[in-house]
């Protein structure tokens, strides 16, 4: 009577020390360690998008161009509104009228300080390159004739000399993910291309704002990738052994218990 019991033990055992492959399938962005975003410096609206996405250009060079006109005709008001401050200055010192001379010598200088602040809106509607690289666009050439607020990023420029990875982990791959890890990194426009890479860090902060929910990380390339630009898309394949059933389901109860359960 003990025998099936027996078998039936040692078989369920024996399925649990079954090796399986470990790897775990990381969605990644290539980054540079090197990069600008460009914000809107005003209010007001996109007129002209110069360069196309993933563009080289050097530094200086001129990337898109924002709506100016209506600093450039607050610009023309205040100086005809100080010229006009001047005239009454200058009268009010021939006539020896204190009063009249120090209201307009404020005038003058508040009307300086308001053409300062046009002076740099409308300079700084022009945005260039702050280094040599490559451009990220995203979606800005659709938003030529939108409006944008003060602040608003819109677009980026990157060194593609120094490149990295910003993996975004898998609540349930956590637990197969550490630093130090090394994998093979396949492009999502060439998945024939493999690139040697190792994750450098792993974030303890998970993000349950998304679902699933994720945990981010940081990756390097250990060779210097040819034919690859910041912004390109992927996956990073990490792991190439195994681990026994038995520790795959201790592992993510484990970790299920840890995330979910432990206070």
């Amino acid at each position: 009577r003990l025998l099936r019991p027996a078998i039936t033990a040692l078989v369920i055992v024996g399925i649990g020390f079954i090796p399986i492959p470990e790897t775990a399938r990381i969605t990644a962005l290539v980054t540079s360690e090197n990069h600008r975003i460009l914000s809107a410096p005003l209010s007001t609206i996109i007129s002209e998008v110069l360069v196309e996405e993933g563009q080289s250009v050097e530094a200086g060079e001129v990337l898109v161009r924002l709506n100016a006109r209506e600093a450039e005709l607050e610009l023309i008001r205040l100086q005809s509104e100080r010229a006009t401050s001047v005239i009454e200055q200058e009268s009010a010192r021939l006539l020896g009228n204190a009063a009249e001379l120090r209201n307009a010598e404020l005038t003058v200088q508040r009307l300086d300080a308001r053409i300062a602040l046009e002076t740099f809106r409308a300079e700084t509607s022009v945005l260039t390159a702050p280094i040599a690289g490559i451009v990220i666009l995203g979606d800005l050439r659709q938003r030529i004739g939108t409006t944008v607020r003060l602040g608003d990023p819109l677009l980026e420029v990157s060194d593609p000399r120094v490149l990295q990875l910003q993996l975004t982990v898998l609540e349930t791959d956590i637990g197969s993910v550490d630093a130090a890890d090394k994998g093979i990194f396949r492009p999502d426009f060439n998945p024939s291309l493999a690139l040697d890479a190792q994750v450098t860090s792993v974030s303890p902060a998970i993000d349950f704002s998304v679902d699933p929910a994720v945990a981010r990380a940081d990756g390097v390339f250990l060779d210097t990738p040819e034919n690859l630009r910041p912004g390109a898309s992927g996956v990073l394949h990490i792991g190439d052994g195994t681990r026994p059933i038995w520790r795959v389901l201790y592992d993510n109860l484990r970790d299920w218990v840890l995330l979910r359960v432990w206070i």
